[in-house]
């Protein structure tokens, strides 16, 4: 039997209502499931009760020791510059459920998925050099401002907004405070791939640099389309995989005429940037998410002043054409 969902007028266009839930009381429209996990189910919800209607995105995990560090990390979001707000939370005996800020826009993972496809026109390494400093300003408040680590960075954990303007945080199930890193459960925010050495076998106490680690290799990946170490990613640290991997020299080669295109100095740049942020060696990688963001703005800044160089070539080329159609014409109109 088919199931029929109401239909509401909101925000200039009609919205497909599937049902509604209600948080300490407060009422939402329930849009649609954004993920299916069954242990951290995420709902979109229509709010209608402010002056505006807006969308806002309800979280439920077990109330545990983790979901309780989580409410307290996203507390101190809001006073840190573009980062999700915490709408409202509700305690129970055994869930939390939580009421976010909604990004709108769509996973990472499913963008890199379209570029594989050639569904999305793939980025260019201005483009991804832009995104990646955008990330890395918002990594500079989480860790240099509120003193907290995200922990867990991976496509299915940023969403990339409809023009492809912005990469944004979603997720901080797995955040910590730096000064509580040592203290970490192990396995929390381990993604084969994304995740750097320190974290995967614990070695050390981490920090920061955690992240740097693994917005590197989203930046290798958006760039390339696969993962740095031949696929291996963070894994490639690993006690069985290190001294194979020690002295890897990575190529941003990937048969992208846009990068073909960038002058040799350039590209140089460009993969020091790249490779030292995905060091196997957290000594190795950049000293803190400052010197990162510099050292990734500097970059940006130079792949723009590249581009608009090209522009004035596009510019002239009509001029240039001009004066060969003009030529060609003397030619046949002479005797």
């Amino acid at each position: 039997m088919k199931k029929h969902h109401k239909i509401v007028h909101a925000m200039g266009r009609k919205i497909r209502i599937q049902g509604n839930t209600r948080v300490r009381g407060r009422r939402y429209d329930i849009v649609e499931t954004l993920t299916s996990n069954a242990a951290r189910p995420r709902l979109l919800l229509l709010d209608r009760n402010a002056g505006s209607d807006a969308y806002r995105v309800l979280l439920t995990l077990p109330r545990n020791s983790n979901a309780a560090n989580l409410i307290a990390v996203l507390r101190e979001l809001p006073k840190f510059g573009d980062l999700p707000r915490i709408i409202d939370v509700e305690l129970s005996r055994d869930r939390v459920r939580l009421v976010l800020d909604y990004v709108s826009g769509r996973p990472l993972s499913d963008y890199l998925s379209a570029i594989k496809c050639g569904r999305v026109v793939r980025p260019s390494p201005y483009e991804v050099a832009r995104l990646v400093h955008q990330l890395a300003g918002s990594l500079w408040n989480l860790h240099e401002r509120a003193n907290l680590v995200h922990g867990d960075i991976k496509p299915a954990n940023l969403i990339i907004t409809r023009k492809a303007t912005r990469i944004c945080l979603i997720d901080f199930g797995n955040a910590f405070r730096i000064e509580q890193m040592a203290s970490r459960p192990a396995g929390d925010g381990v993604t084969p791939g994304y995740a750097p050495p320190e974290l995967q076998e614990k070695r050390i106490r981490a920090d920061g640099r955690i992240d740097q680690f693994s917005a590197s290799v989203l930046f290798y990946e958006l760039l390339t389309l696969r993962l740095p170490y031949d696929g291996l990613g963070g894994l490639a640290g690993s006690t069985a995989n290190f001294a194979a991997f020690r002295n890897f020299e990575h190529s941003l080669a990937s048969g992208h005429e846009a990068y073909d295109l960038l002058p040799s100095s350039l590209r140089d740049k460009l993969t020091q940037v790249v490779a030292r942020g995905l060091q196997l060696n957290i000594e190795d990688r950049f000293p803190d998410t400052h010197q990162w963001r510099t050292a990734l703005g500097e970059l940006r800044n130079s792949l723009d002043s590249q581009r608009n160089s090209w522009k004035q070539l596009n510019h002239l080329r009509p001029s240039v054409w001009s004066i060969f159609a003009r030529f060609l014409l003397r030619q046949r109109q002479s005797p």
